[in-house]
């Protein structure tokens, strides 16, 4: 079965507004992988993906109800969550 569900532009843009990707200092942290930053805390994304899609579906839930009305728009909005997830997994230091 293919998946055709699209991803919501404007929750991506929301999401990459308010969440943003942090590069910790490696002399702290021993690493120079991305981190989202999530509620005023910062989480290494390599690991923790599962969790991030769920603390962001939450928050997302509580902050744009009508996102998560139907289970075409919940499919959505799970669906960017994961494309947001990826994307700033790939952003490399510069």
């Amino acid at each position: 079965m293919e998946n055709n569900i699209q991803i919501n532009k404007k929750l991506f843009h929301y999401m990459v507004r308010h969440y943003k990707v942090f590069f910790p200092p490696y002399k702290v942290y021993n690493t120079d992988k991305p981190h989202l930053v999530v509620d005023d805390k910062f989480y290494q994304i390599d690991g923790n993906k599962k969790y991030l899609k769920e603390r962001l579906y939450d928050l997302i839930e509580s902050e744009k109800p009508e996102l998560t009305e139907s289970k075409e728009q919940i499919s959505m909005t799970n669906k960017t969550i994961k494309e947001f997830i990826n994307s700033a997994h790939k952003i490399t230091k510069e």
